[in-house]
């Protein structure tokens, strides 16, 4: 039965993924409007911090996209925290938990302070909690997480490597082109997932809202293999503008870790989309 349910579903998702295909194409061939970003100016944001990474960025109206180190942009990379994302999106569609569950800590003091309490999921997706998440993938199961990774077109879509470390340690890689794919498909309805369960998951997602922007991120940390690899990705909406964004870049030194926020909050700076560059 689960054979079946998974054949009949992965059609499905290739028919989404035909549609969202053609959606693409349409909006790529269409006029772009006035716009200012371009790949210069991406550029020049890295070339100025001297690091080395990628980031792809998309004119969710007009299909424009924006990409620094095309290359380095198809190179898979394990998700490490970004896919607490997925995670997310699985965990609610299961039904493994929701929005109100509190996460009772178990008492074992971790390396980060934030982590030792009890948490919600909004506040074990903003901190990035580790054992949270760990916790609702054990829920969730090898077998239904592999089906529903498989669903949702995640990457690679390998979780070998153990329920609870296949994101951290384990098969699973996506690149920053997928990334972005990934969040614009979610964002449209695109993913086979039941009516509502994205909207419950965007206030999880949510990192900042001002009068003219909301902004919608996920930072994260691989630490193998060497050098450690820092993630940024999201979007940022304002009235009549959605800007999606996947940066990865080569982490060196721990002190480098806050360029991920860094480097979008500029290039997002400069394109006007925002005042500040600072992050939270």
């Amino acid at each position: 039965m689960q054979a079946i349910k998974r054949i009949v579903l992965l059609f499905l998702l290739g028919s989404l993924f035909s549609c969202q295909s053609n959606g693409e194409k349409e909006a790529s061939s269409s006029s772009s409007g006035a716009t200012s970003f371009s790949e210069e100016l991406l550029s020049a944001v890295f070339e100025e911090s001297g690091v080395n990474g990628t980031i792809v960025l998309l004119d969710a109206n007009s299909g424009q996209r924006y990409i620094h180190n095309p290359e380095r942009a198809r190179e898979e990379f394990l998700p490490a925290s970004t896919f607490k994302i997925p995670n997310t999106l699985i965990a609610l569609e299961t039904g493994v938990t929701n929005e109100t569950e509190t996460f009772t800590w178990d008492g074992t003091e971790r390396t980060i302070e934030a982590w030792n309490r009890d948490q919600t999921l909004s506040s074990a997706f903003r901190n990035s909690v580790v054992w949270v998440y760990q916790d609702l993938a054990r829920r969730v199961g090898e077998e239904e997480m592999q089906l529903r990774v498989d669903y949702l077109g995640y990457g690679n879509s390998d979780i070998s490597g153990g329920i609870d470390q296949f994101w951290l340690s384990g098969g699973l890689r996506i690149s920053a082109i997928d990334q972005v794919q990934f969040l614009q498909r979610m964002i449209a309805g695109n993913l086979p997932l039941k009516p509502g369960i994205v909207q419950k998951a965007l206030p999880i997602f949510l990192e900042e809202e001002t009068e003219t922007y909301k902004l919608y991120a996920k930072t994260g940390w691989a630490t193998i293999p060497e050098p450690d690899l820092g993630w940024y990705v999201g979007w940022i909406e304002t009235v009549d503008q959605r800007f999606l964004f996947a940066l990865n870049i080569n982490i060196e030194d721990v002190s480098q870790i806050g360029n991920r926020q860094k480097l979008v909050r500029e290039i997002l700076r400069r394109g006007g989309l925002i005042t500040q560059v600072q992050s939270r």
